[in-house]
């Protein structure tokens, strides 16, 4: 039965919706960089393939990437692939990826920006981020807590019926 997944994925589900990270102007830090190269849209290889925005930038050896979970509540990200080589823009990377901004290691092959500003404003408000989020990860704990729900049903009926099929042997 799957009832140890359906588990995993409420707890999964209800840590994130009440947990869930939090990126604001505390949780993030903006840092100017002039780009080395245009902005490309790269996809990573595999069977669920992702969509990401490439920067290069300068006196920083790693790729930096905008994951398509964070530009995904964005309005318009039509003017990204207009930046080219020697724009100047603002970018938001999370706090905690700083000690590991400049070394390319094992576990840190890119840094993740969060959020763009340029001269048309920020790509998106972070606090209409969080409630999308908050939204998404809402729904997902529903559909756990209902299959659970589900699960658990099963699980008794099973029972049940195995009782009564020894009770009838037995008889």
């Amino acid at each position: 039965m799957a009832l140890p997944y359906t588990l995993l994925a409420a707890c999964y589900s209800g840590y994130q919706y009440i947990w869930g990270e939090k990126l604001n102007y505390q949780t993030t830090t903006l840092r100017r960089f002039v780009l080395t190269a245009p902005v490309t849209i790269e996809t990573t290889a595999g069977k669920n393939r992702t969509h990401y925005y490439n920067f290069e930038l300068d006196y920083v050896n790693k790729p930096c990437r905008l994951l398509e979970n964070d530009y995904r509540f964005a309005t318009d990200c039509s003017y990204l692939q207009q930046l080219k080589k020697g724009d100047t823009v603002g970018l938001y990377f999370p706090i905690t990826s700083l000690p590991h901004f400049y070394r390319i290691n094992f576990f840190t092959r890119y840094n993740r920006i969060v959020n763009i500003h340029t001269k048309q404003g920020d790509l998106y408000s972070f606090d209409y981020r969080y409630e999308a989020q908050q939204q998404s990860n809402k729904n997902w704990l529903q559909v756990a807590i209902i299959l659970f729900a589900i699960n658990i049903l099963l699980v008794v009926v099973s029972v049940e019926y195995q009782r009564k099929k020894r009770h009838r042997n037995i008889t």
